[in-house]
């Protein structure tokens, strides 16, 4: 009869205390990483911006804003048009134009912030999705608000 193989020997007394060690050090580690997890999430969805609760107008674009967006991306594209777009009872912003800064980082620079700091406050109230066509860029459309089902 051959002697049982290392694997399915039962382990020395002497090794217990390391392997329990490694065991502590292994869940303590788990458990660590899982609450970093758990207060990152939190800590993001904090962050995110409250869905507005008030019913998107639908009436007709107020000349007043729409002139203020206008004024607003003008010092930085030529050929600036707000477009309106209705699509299944989603209303669309679309905004035509062409940047004015040479380099595309001299214009994300400036356009991302006015985006999202001018651009959505004044146009949520009226619609979903704010996207863009301006030359030698790609933007993906920005959402105002959630869709409507």
């Amino acid at each position: 009869m051959s002697s049982p193989s290392p694997l399915e020997a039962p382990p020395r007394p002497e090794d217990l205390p390391s392997e329990r060690r490694w065991a502590v050090i292994t869940l303590s580690a788990m458990a660590l990483v899982t609450l970093m997890a758990v207060v990152a999430i939190r800590s993001a969805a904090k962050a995110q911006p409250a869905a507005p609760t008030t019913p998107v107008d639908h009436g007709p674009l107020p000349a007043a804003v729409k002139q203020a967006v206008l004024d607003a991306v003008a010092p930085h594209l030529d050929h600036a048009k707000l477009e309106e777009l209705q699509d299944g009872g989603i209303r669309e912003f679309h905004l035509k134009g062409r940047p004015k800064a040479p380099l595309a980082k001299e214009f994300n620079a400036i356009f991302r912030p006015l985006v999202a700091k001018e651009l959505m406050p004044r146009l949520r109230p009226y619609g979903e999705i704010l996207s863009f066509d301006i030359d030698n860029l790609d933007y993906p459309p920005a959402r105002l608000r959630a869709l409507p089902e």
